[in-house]
């Protein structure tokens, strides 16, 4: 329907055709937020009637109301007009949709971070532990109660928005929920109706920035670090079953993690994590003691063939199970014949960690053989690990021909790293 045949209708006082829902089920209205029809949503929410009756209405089968879809599709100007309607704003904020996702859960979904913003607005006020007198209106009262109500509702399956906003990776606003000391103290550690926190939501789906961002929170690190869920999985298993390399890196680097997987001091446990000396034995009662499906992270890393996480996990010394064992896994076998292929094993991995760096000074190299920027290479190289400065040393010095090329970066990248 569109804007003429609406003010058609409108000019002749029919309201029960403005408010008659398609085949579909759908109303005008909610078309028009659906699409994101300004004029449209203009027009037909300046008729009380039609607020009135189709305001709130889910129009189908999800159950998803005029607002829902708005903030689900990201129309921040729809969203604004139907919030400045206080029998919308009080009947659909809160409302939820087939799967009991509100308003604020389908714009974490979506990733639509002004509409996030927006709906999460309405409760500064009352963060502020203002009086009711000092906040003037009802209406703001009204506003920071039911945004309040939504920042940490959850869904039927009990995935609140911060679990939402966690599992699909929207960095932006993971960061704007926890900037909120009501969503971060009751919603950080929250699981959901199997037990998934939203740090475990993070690491299962691989999303690195996130994960650092909540490991940050030390409420969060002492909460969730070690934190099962109803298979008895933890953030590390998850981390491995799904091949995250650095997260599984990120995930051993936490003391408060690392302790429940290995017997060691405190100060055995930052060798470890600084690669000095040979860590500690790990406890089999502990990193590999049977788990759902007797699968401890090694397990999960071997059946997967994730080669560079078993030798990460290898690195840490930990007791290999005989389910682990039994799967005659290379890794583990040359670690088992050979202990000290860790040596090797640690080195690589703190070059690749260089990896950036790394490409910088072999380009500086091009500039090094060609202008002579001697003070600009060697403020740079000298910044890097000792075996990365042996490295670069040995290739400026004893090459072939006459200069590096920055082409060459990733052969020479790739060979320290599998030599």
């Amino acid at each position: 329907m569109n804007f003429e045949k609406i003010q058609e209708l409108l000019n002749k006082g029919d309201i029960i055709t403005l408010c008659k829902p398609n085949h579909n089920n759908h109303t005008p209205l909610y078309i028009a937020c659906l699409e994101g029809n300004l004029k449209i949503v203009q027009l037909l929410v300046s008729i009380k009637e039609i607020v009135e009756l189709c305001g709130n209405i889910p129009d189908n089968d999800e159950e998803l109301t005029p607002l829902m879809i708005a903030c689900y599709n990201g129309h921040l100007e729809v969203v604004e007009l139907l919030l400045s309607h206080d029998l919308i704003l009080e009947g659909a904020i809160n409302k939820v949709d087939f799967c009991g996702c509100t308003s604020l859960i389908r714009a974490c979904w979506s990733g639509h971070i002004e509409i996030v913003r927006l709906l999460l607005s309405y409760d500064s006020i009352a963060s502020f532990g203002t009086s009711s007198a000092s906040r003037g209106t009802s209406r703001e009262n009204m506003l920071s109660q039911t945004a309040r109500k939504s920042g940490n509702k959850p869904t039927y399956d009990g995935y609140t928005p911060l679990h939402t906003a966690c599992h699909w990776g929207h960095l932006e606003i993971v960061k704007i929920l926890l900037s909120y000391d009501f969503i971060l103290k009751e919603s950080s550690n929250k699981s959901d109706n199997t037990g998934w926190t939203p740090l475990y939501s993070a690491c299962n789906n691989g999303h690195l920035e996130i994960v650092e961002l909540l490991l940050s929170k030390k409420d969060i690190l002492d909460g969730s670090g070690n934190k099962s869920n109803d298979y008895n999985w933890t953030p590390l298993h998850t981390a491995c079953n799904g091949g995250h390399f650095r997260i599984v890196k990120l995930l051993l680097s936490k003391i408060k993690i690392l302790r429940e997987y290995a017997d060691s001091t405190t100060d055995s446990v930052i060798c470890r994590l600084n690669h000095e000396n040979d860590p500690p034995s790990t406890s089999i009662e502990k990193l590999n003691k049977n788990e759902y499906r007797d699968e401890t992270p090694l397990y999960i890393a071997c059946s997967k063939q994730y080669h560079e996480i078993i030798k990460l996990l290898l690195c840490y010394n930990i007791a290999i199970d005989s389910k682990t064992l039994s799967l005659d896994n290379e890794f583990i076998n040359l670690y088992l014949n050979n202990k000290n292929i860790i040596h090797q094993w640690r080195r690589n991995f703190n070059l690749y960690e260089n990896v950036k760096l790394f490409l910088l000074v072999v380009g500086l190299c091009d500039e090094y053989f060609t202008i002579k920027h001697y003070n600009k290479f060697f403020a740079i190289t000298i910044k890097l690990p000792i075996e990365l400065q042996m490295y670069i040393s040995n290739l400026v010095y004893n090459i072939n021909k006459r200069f590096i090329l920055s082409s060459d970066s990733e052969e020479n990248i790739n060979y320290i790293y599998t030599a």
